[in-house]
């Protein structure tokens, strides 16, 4: 897909330069799911492999619960994803010049594909983490949570394929912290999961955190 990117100068709006980029296309049968993933209120996502990399799909606008001020660029489908919003302007005070936002530009559509019309990122392998909150004794809490690996270094946290692993390890840690009343919550979670949809999904190694 060939899109053009109007940039608007934040000084004076009556100058502006286009930037064009193209977002590679791909049928459904070119890619290899690997996982589903859900985590509380948010869309189930899907993560692909494609050349050796992985993309997951963009969130989709659930309006009754986000509300409408939710940026449209969140639209999954690449027909109505808004890459004026999530390419250009999100970023435009944060660049020195033009042509640094242009750069930017073409790096970010760089990591994008979209499979049969759906608007895919590129993402880092999913895995269980753990989340604390407050300084423990129950002010606060202690929650097992999705984390998206940001390298291919060992991660410290529980392999999509070990959910028991990862709900044992937050109970030790919500234990030691005194986050007594977190422990059934995690134990009872059903709404953060990661499905493993491919016998050679998980790749990286793990290391398993012990305190946070």
């Amino acid at each position: 897909m060939k899109i053009e990117i109007r940039l608007s100068d934040p000084i004076c709006t009556s100058r502006s330069r286009t930037c064009k980029v193209s977002i590679k296309e791909v049928g459904i049968d070119e890619v290899t799911p690997m996982f589903k993933v859900s985590e509380y209120d948010h869309e189930t996502i899907l993560v692909v492999e494609y050349a050796g990399k992985l993309y997951k799909t963009k969130q989709k606008i659930v309006p009754e619960r986000n509300g409408a001020d939710i940026p449209l660029h969140q639209n999954i489908k690449a027909s109505e994803y808004n890459r004026q919003y999530y390419l250009g302007y999100e970023y435009y005070r944060n660049v020195p010049s033009t042509l640094a936002l242009q750069s930017e530009i073409k790096k970010r559509a760089s990591y994008m594909l979209i499979v049969d019309g759906i608007l895919y990122q590129r993402c880092g392998e999913p895995y269980y983490g753990v989340l604390t909150f407050g300084l423990g004794g129950n002010l606060g809490g202690t929650s097992m949570v999705i984390h998206w690996a940001i390298d291919k270094h060992k991660q410290r946290g529980w392999p999509a394929t070990n959910i028991d692993s990862a709900k044992d390890g937050c109970c030790a840690i919500a234990m030691r912290r005194g986050d007594t009343e977190s422990v059934d919550q995690i134990k009872e979670c059903q709404c953060t999961i990661i499905e493993v949809l491919h016998h050679d999904a998980v790749k990286l190694k793990y290391e398993f955190p012990d305190e946070i």
